[in-house]
């Protein structure tokens, strides 16, 4: 995976407890047990967690809680197709859902090279459905 990378997909739920989780530049192989923090390889993005109650951007590694970025004030609606947009250039992650940025975090040393070149998507315990994924080259 390039250090520099847009992807876009579209993607919905059809559980009320959400917990739409995407994982860039992960190793392939590491799972999360759904522990405290980010137990992932990589950055993970998580959209309406802990039952619809949080979303957040964690890095590799990280425990107790381990956010860089958290929000509370945008649960996901079931049922509801969004689509996510996610930038890394230079360091900066970005996410954007349906055009409005959802949360944005400048890395002082990127994840990147041996065990960080694969991404991953996750539903947890819920049903999720993933669309029209587009990975490719940075732009905006």
């Amino acid at each position: 995976m390039p250090t520099d990378i847009s992807l876009e997909f579209d993607v919905r739920t059809t559980s009320q407890d959400a917990d739409i989780r995407v994982i860039l530049f992960g190793d392939g192989k590491s799972t999360n047990p759904d522990a405290e923090g980010c137990q992932s390889s990589g950055y993970e993005l998580v959209f309406g967690g802990w039952k619809n109650q949080l979303s957040v951007i964690c890095r590799a590694g990280q425990t107790d809680g381990g956010h860089q970025r958290a929000r509370r004030d945008w649960p996901v609606v079931p049922e509801r197709t969004y689509h996510f947009y996610v930038t890394r250039k230079d360091g900066v992650l970005s996410w954007y859902i349906d055009g409005h940025e959802m949360m944005s975090w400048s890395d002082p040393d990127p994840l990147s090279g041996t065990g960080h070149e694969a991404f991953a998507f996750d539903g947890g315990q819920t049903e999720v459905f993933f669309d029209n994924l587009v990975i490719g080259p940075y732009h905006l």
